[in-house]
């Protein structure tokens, strides 16, 4: 089997460029990036006996189309899938697995996908949340209870409401009374009802306001305009309006507003609560939900002379949302606080906001510049991950903590401003930002964790200060366009994988006090001619220089480095 390199059942290497692939017999588990970046792959069969996936195994498979597991299979890994946007048919019948819940991240396309009663468990984050099943068929035999409500939740009822409205849902009668009582929340019947009408889907559309109690007249307005090439729907909706709201209630309805508008009246707990879902507490208010269609808001900092607060998933999915406001005297954004608010353009944060939560810009896919505050001292983790289209930022100089994925993903950030104070550089901070150029970190890190630049491709130059003694594993993969790299001292461990497929890497400079080069540490750095390895390297780990054409290894005669050199047929010289 010359397209694969196989070891004691271990799947190490595809070298082949065939569009489909059976995994051979005999193979129990497939490697870490065995298969990553195969875009000759567009379909795969793994066959009975093999019962591990590893990390990344097909990551950037991007035309890779269906994919069938075996019911032999136990454990999928991190980001096997990672990057397979094409695709589209997915078999876990009979798999018993434990999948990894980042294993299909940025898989938004599927349109078939088949469970059984197999499945033992599934991540909640399983499948993306902005997954386009639209008319996706979901093929399964789920009759336990326990697992329907399981599916239930790692699909969601964003994904699974539309199929059920154009009966494209096979499902028990569990599933189907539960997405029946949610089908009607504002922030997902909003999105079904813009999609419906633009499919003329009238059969539908009726059915989607057999379920609704009572919208507002401003929705229904809405509705009526987005309708108005579409007759049967438009006639429809017209009808459900005049039996709701009468002539002489929509006089009244417009007699208030006004007075609002010309401010003859303050804002009433009522008027507020037409925008907002709020809960009183004794000292406050909480603002946990947002009700009304406007393009704007204007998020207060008191409600009838307490202090409001806006509170975790408060405008989650809020896609209308263009610009945000947010009055002087709110202190935190929380948590997923506008996560998926995919329209959002402008917010403007106050010097009173310490805090940025967790997720709390997450998806916000239009966002491109935000300044925050200096009085901010915290960002906690996924902050502003998957903004796309986020170009420039400014750490506040009190944050000293850089939380994990802060900017994962933010594909077009091309500067950033750490200030002088922040200590720590988290678990993929910038993993993903495919045009971040250059950064300068400041003297006060000491660490930079796992991943924290992972596949920042054009990232030409980075300077890492004396101050750095730790950096984790898999730190720069995939920075292709990176020249030249210079360890500080105070390293002593070049971590797995740390450099790996660093295509562009020429020189690097490796301080005299390291003693262990972990696995695949220089793995496919192709243009790397050579590096000096001190006498204090005790450990180099497997295939650390791996696809390293060009190298000569740089060493102290009778060094740890000269025997491995020798024994791994490494060119060598002595200094």
């Amino acid at each position: 089997m010359p397209d694969f390199i196989i070891d004691n059942g271990i799947l190490k290497l595809y070298k082949g460029e065939e569009s489909d692939v059976v995994i051979p017999e005999g193979v129990t588990s497939i490697s870490r990036m065995a298969f990553a970046n195969k875009r000759c792959l567009k379909s795969l069969v793994v066959s009975e006996g093999v019962t591990e996936i590893g990390e990344n195994a097909f990551q950037q498979c991007v035309n890779l189309q269906s994919v069938i597991l075996p019911s032999s299979m136990k454990k999928i890994g991190k980001y096997v899938f990672s990057g397979c946007k094409g695709l589209r048919d997915l078999v876990l019948s009979n798999c018993t697995a434990e999948i990894d819940s980042t294993a299909f991240y940025g898989c938004e396309n599927f349109r078939s996908l088949t469970f059984g009663n197999g499945i033992q468990y599934l991540s909640k984050k399983l499948f993306p949340e902005n997954m386009k099943l639209n008319k996706c068929v979901l093929h399964h035999d789920l009759e336990d209870e326990t697992l329907s409500k399981m599916f239930l939740t790692v699909m969601g009822t964003k994904n699974l409401a539309l199929p059920f409205l154009l009966e494209g849902l096979e499902a028990n009668a569990y599933i189907l009374k539960t997405i029946k009582s949610r089908v009607t929340a504002k922030k997902f019947r909003e999105e079904y009802a813009s999609v419906l009408i633009e499919w003329n889907e009238s059969a539908a559309f009726a059915k989607l306001l057999s379920l609704v109690k009572k919208m507002t007249v401003e929705e229904v307005d809405g509705y009526i305009e987005k309708a108005k090439n579409v007759p049967e729907i438009r006639t429809m909706l017209m009808a459900y309006k005049n039996k709701l709201y009468p002539s002489e209630k929509l006089e009244k309805m417009e007699e208030i507003q006004a007075e609002k508008e010309f401010g003859l009246r303050e804002k009433t707990l009522a008027d507020y609560r037409k925008d907002f879902t709020i809960v009183k507490e004794t000292k406050n208010y909480r603002i946990t939900g947002y009700k009304d269609e406007n393009e704007s808001v204007v998020i207060p900092a008191q409600i009838q002379g307490l202090p409001a607060r806006i509170d975790a998933y408060a405008f989650e999915k809020c896609e209308k949302l263009l610009h945000v406001y947010v009055e002087d005297g709110v202190t935190c954004i929380s948590d997923r606080a506008f996560c998926g608010c995919r329209s959002l353009q402008s917010i403007e944060i106050p010097e009173s906001v310490k805090s940025i939560g967790r997720e709390a810009f997450n998806g916000c896919i239009r966002l491109k510049n935000i300044t925050l505050p200096k009085s901010v001292t915290a960002i906690f983790a996924d902050a502003f991950s998957n903004c796309r289209n986020l170009e420039s930022v400014t750490i506040p100089g009190r944050v000293t903590i850089m939380g994990d994925r802060i900017f994962c993903n933010c594909e077009n950030l091309q500067s950033v401003t750490i200030p002088d104070g922040v200590k720590i550089i988290g678990n993929s901070v910038f993993s993903g930002c495919k045009n971040l150029r250059s950064v300068m970190l400041p003297e006060s890190v000491v660490s930079i964790e796992e991943s924290a630049f992972w596949w920042c491709f054009e990232l030409e130059n980075i300077t890492i200060p004396e101050s750095v003694t730790s950096i984790g594993k898999e730190a720069f993969v995939w920075c292709r366009s990176l020249r030249s790299v210079k360890i500080p001292d105070g390293v002593t461990d070049i971590s797995q994988g740390m450099f790996f497929d660093c295509k562009g890497l020429q020189s690097i400079t490796l301080p005299g006090g390291v003693t262990n080069i972990g696995e695949v540490a220089f793995h496919g750095c192709n243009l790397l001619q050579s590096i000096t390895i001190p006498e204090s390297v005790t450990a180099i780990g497997k295939d650390a220089f791996l696809n390293c054409p060009e190298l000569t290894i740089c060493c102290v005669e009778g060094s740890f480095a000269q025997k491995y050199a020798e024994k791994n047929q490494i060119p060598f010289k002595l200094v």
